[in-house]
């Protein structure tokens, strides 16, 4: 069937049209920087929704902190860079124009997203970030209000291994709400970009150090009356008190009546070590102590000897825990205490 001539014209109208439509649109689109901005602004304002329908991402995985709930609200973005062109392209995309764009959020954390033509618009092809943590303290992890457990039947076992989570870019509070009257984070925010992992870091606080100090106090009280087997009490050298009279091993004191002369003076840190012997927090000396110590045992000729030693506490090795209420403890059932000392001869 032939056209007649205002067919003819309405069809070239209607073609026309649409050029200028898809022209339009064309040179409407927004640049894969805006994008971006757009994506980090909504999850700036806690639109999580939003954010991944303007990301346009296929396949995204699921994550507990994949919620608005865990997100701050109202953190800045410092920047969004100039588009460059990814050579070589994504595997999936090969035929596509490939762009990466570079962000910084929290004061200079930076970031990049690759983004894909996607028909009309552009798809980021990475919205998310899995963020390895190593947390070391609590049983559980906290971003926000959001609590996930990580290891609910042993509250006491260190990890060494990272835990991975699926977050969004952004800045989070961890550990807001826990109730600890021992702990104060060193870092307030978490900053999620694509680099990086966490490894929340805490300072006891003074009530803290309070009460580890009146721990350690009564452990001591138990260890010089020998009220207790746990405790270990001996010189750091060799092992064996060096008298006027020879050298005496600890197994060889026949008796022994310890005084406190001056107690230590100790605080609580964290470790930084995941396998330490007392765990991620331990006790550590500011001011030594001073024990008095009249014995009497064998030297290592086998006759008796009586001495007497002025022993200065240097390390008190006592186990610590922090319960998932921030809430510090000591437990000592089946734990050793140890309680090091740098001794020398006293007068009798």
């Amino acid at each position: 069937m032939t056209l007649d001539r205002p067919a003819r014209v309405l069809a070239a109208g209607v073609s026309a049209l649409v050029v200028l439509v898809w022209f339009v649109a064309w040179i409407g689109r927004d640049e894969p920087d805006e994008v971006v901005r757009d994506y980090l602004e909504a999850l700036s304002a806690g639109r999580t929704a939003e954010a991944l329908d303007i990301s346009r991402a296929e396949d995204v995985p699921t994550g507990p902190f994949l919620r608005r709930e865990a997100l701050s609200r109202g953190w800045t973005i410092d920047a969004v860079e100039t588009p460059k062109v990814v050579e070589g392209g994504i595997p999936d995309f090969e035929n596509e124009d490939v762009y990466s764009v570079a962000y910084r959020l929290g004061g200079g954390h930076r970031g990049e997203f690759r983004l894909a033509e996607d028909g009309w618009s552009w798809r980021i092809d990475d919205p998310l970030v899995s963020v390895p943590f190593w947390p070391r303290l609590f049983s559980f992890l906290q971003i926000g209000p959001v609590r996930v457990p990580l290891r609910p039947d042993d509250p006491t076992t260190v990890r060494s291994d990272a835990t991975r989570f699926w977050m969004f870019p952004g800045v989070y509070t961890p550990y807001a709400n826990v109730p600890s009257t021992a702990l104060a984070p060193k870092n307030p925010r978490l900053i999620v970009t694509d680099q990086g992992s966490y490894d929340p870091e805490f300072t006891v606080t003074a009530a803290g150090n309070r009460t580890a100090q009146a721990a350690v106090d009564a452990v001591l009280d138990d260890c010089v009356a020998l009220r207790t087997a746990q405790c270990t009490m001996a010189p750091w050298y060799d092992s064996r008190y060096d008298t006027e009279k020879g050298l005496v091993d600890p197994e060889d004191v026949t008796t022994q009546r310890w005084r406190i002369v001056r107690r230590p003076a100790i605080s609580v840190r964290d470790s930084r070590d995941p396998n330490g012997t007392d765990g991620p927090l331990e006790t550590y000396v500011v001011t030594p102590g001073v024990l008095r110590l009249d014995a009497t045992g064998l030297d290592r000729d086998y006759d008796p000897v009586g001495f007497a030693q002025t022993c200065e506490i240097n390390k008190f090795r006592l186990p610590t825990r922090l319960s998932d209420a921030g809430v510090l403890t000591f437990p000592r059932d089946g734990d050793p205490v140890h309680v090091e000392l740098k001794c020398t001869s006293a007068e009798a």
